[in-house]
């Protein structure tokens, strides 16, 4: 989800000149031209503000004129003999009064003004994810509310999906495309060195008609260009690593790795980025490769892949047009501790949107996406005694008790199994036995969204065409049809809003769950339906509170009601200190028989976070986060978990600042010390 990023230092300049230009240039005729006040809003980052109220108020205190700052934070307000002041004010911001200089009108000014990033961002920024005690970028974005990072082991370790839901799978992109490892799940999130995602788009569950497949537990877009100015980022401790981004004119390096011992893996990561003016508009390009190797340690995974992006916008006056494409290229070797898997996929995206200031913005785009794998099945798995006799039903000790899971009559027939020549010789116990898969997605969609801040909808279709072909077991499936999804919101006044979603998602499994959980012909294609409903209010300066509900039901491949409740609060307790708190309680029916080295899918899930955040424009900051955990399933349960992380960066000098932190995870605390330059 790429987003076109013009040069602040060049937008204002531009804009402040043609306003002060205008305004001292004299118009024939007019005995005395009336002087305007202009200027600029922006926050500590140097990020434009829009949408500022700015008042002239004289010296007893009296507003004399008001004005707007438009897209890119400037101003231009006709003054008057008797003004003194300009007061700025703004959604979650620090109203501000700054004092006219010497000369008044005429002198363009820049007001800087404090804005609450707890509530103003959506997501995390570098700033977080290099600051934050979390080694993996799960972890960090779970700190977001509702987003619920996967506990499980192995190769599965680093997701994150939207609630849990689609059995807490989610899609993850990089630079825009999708990358995917056929054979045991993992994705681009498990090869990010740690702490050194630059930012993470994300999109929920009610999105996933724009790719297709693997969406239903929401979209995450991994972005290799961070904050300007850049810097350098090193850290040492129980997992040593180092990132650097840097602004050279047009170009964005970006460089990081990191030597991880509980993975067992080391991981590399490089990115070039390239912005220019292009035919009346602004032409973004960049590309990434990355390399993941095992350390020696069991359970090392060797990956490596790349993406290459490219973004155009152009506007007229009554049209902004954005074009966006990506191609990616990803393989996967998951070693013998999995079976020695190994997976490549090869994904195009292409979008296209079209929007009209203060109406009905469209969208439109198509995806393609190949992912071949091969799975050698486990010796644990592969032992003759695991095979039913050719020809025979199961044995009846060998599946759950009728009333659990799936009933009876819900298991293939005898005939359905794999031919004699597919299962090992009796009495003998090999390593592995290959399967291979192909799966296929194709997408076409269109999407529109608009409204004003009482109402506003998001609606989107997509035709989606899906396919999985797998040998030995003879699978074989073809699917197409509409996917759609229809969002909205409504003010009801007083600063509350209520809001509801309906979507549906196709997901695929992996050939390690096609191979370990038996199924009935035709049932490989999952298909998902979502319902969910909330209620805000936010009072546009200090405090958010949200709660929601939601239903979702899985058919096909995994067969699971799941309904939950949430609740989350973002609360700027000072200007400099801020607290975001979330709850979430999910339960299922499942009818789906489990698989132990498969992730682990809990039929409950509790989560809590806690999160204030002290934060000074000198560079001081202080992170302090308590969660609590709860699973519970077939497979496993744990009891409650309740962990305190904190990180703390200390500026030492201009630009230089030195971070310490501490986070538990999976029972195991660990420690890291770094230092960040400019």
């Amino acid at each position: 989800m790429p987003v076109i990023r013009p040069k602040p230092e060049d937008s204002l300049k531009a804009a402040l000149f043609a306003i002060a230009f205008a305004g001292a240039c004299p118009t024939t005729g007019v005995a005395q031209p009336v002087p305007l006040i202009v200027g600029s809003v922006r926050d500590e980052d140097g990020r434009p503000i829009s949408g500022a109220d700015v008042s002239l108020v004289d010296a007893s205190g009296a507003v004399a004129r008001t004005g707007v700052s438009d897209a890119d934070g400037t101003f231009a307000i006709p003054g008057a003999a008797a003004v003194a002041r300009v007061r700025i004010a703004c959604i979650y911001c620090v109203t501000r009064s700054v004092a006219l200089p010497p000369g008044g009108a005429g002198e363009p000014l820049i007001v800087i003004v404090v804005r609450f990033r707890a509530l103003n961002d959506p997501g995390l920024s570098a700033r977080d994810f290099s600051a934050l005690p979390y080694r993996r970028p799960s972890d960090a974005l779970g700190l977001l509310p509702y987003l619920v990072p996967n506990s499980a082991g192995g190769p599965y370790a680093d997701t994150v999906s939207d609630r849990g839901l689609d059995l807490g799978r989610a899609l993850v992109l990089d630079q825009g495309a999708p990358g995917y490892d056929l054979a045991l799940g993992s994705n681009a999130l498990a090869t990010v060195p740690d702490r050194s995602l630059q930012s993470v788009a994300f999109a929920p569950a009610s999105a996933a008609y724009r790719y297709g497949n693997y969406a239903g537990g929401g979209t995450f877009d991994l972005d290799d260009r961070g904050d300007p100015p850049g810097g350098l980022r090193a850290d040492a401790g129980v997992d040593p690593g180092f990132a650097a981004y840097g602004v050279l004119g047009r170009f964005t390096p970006t460089l990081a790795a990191s030597w991880d011992t509980d993975d067992g893996v080391s991981r590399q990561r490089g990115g070039l980025g390239y912005q220019t003016d292009f035919a009346g508009g602004v032409l973004r390009t960049g590309a990434v490769l990355w390399d993941q190797q095992p350390l020696g340690t069991p359970g090392g995974v060797a990956a490596n892949g790349g993406t290459v992006d490219a973004a155009y916008a152009t506007a007229s006056r009554r049209y902004r047009t954005f074009v966006d494409a990506s191609l990616s290229q990803s393989s996967f070797a998951d070693g013998p501790t999995y079976g020695n898997a190994s997976s490549s996929s090869s994904a195009a995206v292409v979008r296209f949107r079209l929007e009209h200031p203060g109406r009905i913005t469209t969208e439109a785009g198509v995806v393609e996406a190949r992912y071949t794998g091969n799975y050698g099945v486990p010796v644990a798995s592969a032992t003759p005694s695991s095979y039913v006799t050719p020809g025979s039903s199961p044995t009846p000790g060998s599946y759950p008790t009728p009333g659990s899971y799936r009933t009876a009559g819900s298991y293939p027939t005898p005939g359905s199994y794999p031919t004699p020549g597919s299962y090992p010789t009796p009495g003998s116990t090999p390593a592995a036995y290959d399967v291979a898969g192909r799966y296929g997605t194709d997408v076409v969609y269109v999407a529109a969204h608009g409204g004003d801040p009482r109402a506003s909808f998001d609606a989107g279709v997509a035709l989606t065409q899906v396919s999985i072909d797998v040998d030995r077991v003879q699978s074989s499936e073809h699917a197409i049809g509409p996917v759609p999804s229809i969002s909205g919101r409504v003010s009801l006044g007083d600063g509350f809003a209520l809001s509801a979603s309906a979507s549906n998602s196709f997901s695929l499994p992996t050939l390690a769950e096609v191979i370990a959980r038996p199924h009935p012909p035709g049932s490989l294609i999952e298909q998902g339906s979502l319902l969910d409903a909330g209620l805000e209010y936010d009072d546009l300066r200090r405090v958010r509170l949200t709660t929601m509900v939601f239903d979702e039901n899985l058919t096909g491949f995994d067969q699971r009601q799941t309904t939950g409740v949430g609740a989350a609060v973002t609360w700027q307790v000072v200007p400099r200190l801020s607290l975001r708190a979330w709850t979430l309680h999910d339960a299922a029916d499942s009818q789906t028989q489990p698989v132990a080295y498969l992730p682990f899918a809990p039929l409950s899930l509790s989560r809590a976070v806690a999160w204030a955040s002290y934060e000074v424009g000198g560079g001081l900051r202080l992170d302090a986060i308590v969660h609590r955990d709860l699973a519970d399933g077939p497979l496993a349960s744990s009891p409650a978990e309740t962990d305190v992380d904190g990180d703390v960066v200390l500026p030492l000098a201009r630009g230089i600042a030195a971070t310490v932190g501490s986070s538990r995870s999976a029972g195991k605390r660990t420690f890291y010390a770094g230092l960040r330059l400019p």
